[in-house]
């Protein structure tokens, strides 16, 4: 009798491991950096990061966009004063996940699972992780060769 609860404890630990190696489908921390999420405004940032290094406009009246650039990180706003996203360019900062620019391809699937293909075969400088609740909710990983170049926490356009 002992011997089977033994076993039936480690089928029960094995069973639990085995979930735990598949990372949870991204959620609402994915898309927040350092304590802000995209319904932050102008006003919010600068209280939070202070004011940025430059200001990198896009004058496209299709897709307007406007980045704020700190030290290891843009934040970008497209046609309203609110956040669309973050892009993360250092290894200084990192995901809610962990993950940070430099780590491998191998890290990334450990932190988020294999190279999504829901919306097509992947190019091998990019993935994108969506958001199972909107699709235009994206964490955007580009990489040079096997290394995470930049990570983008945010919304895409049209």
């Amino acid at each position: 009798m002992r011997s089977l609860c033994v076993a039936g404890l480690i089928t029960i630990a094995l069973a639990g491991s085995a979930d735990a190696q598949t990372p949870a489908p991204l959620g609402a921390r994915d898309f927040r950096f350092l304590g802000l999420t995209h319904n932050a405004d102008t006003a919010t940032v600068r209280r939070t990061f202070g004011n940025p290094r430059t200001v990198e406009d896009r004058h496209d009246p299709d897709y307007p966009m406007t980045q704020w650039v700190y030290r290891s990180f843009k934040v970008r706003f497209l046609g309203t004063s609110n956040i669309s996203g973050f892009l993360l360019t250092s290894p200084r900062v990192h995901t809610a996940r962990g993950l940070r620019v430099g780590q491998t391809r191998s890290h990334v699937r450990q932190l988020y699972g294999p190279p999504p293909t829901f919306d097509g075969p992947q190019n091998d400088c990019c993935w994108n992780y969506r958001d199972p609740t909107t699709e235009a909710h994206i964490v955007q990983i580009r990489f040079d060769g096997d290394l995470v170049q930049e990570i983008y926490l945010g919304y895409v356009g049209d």
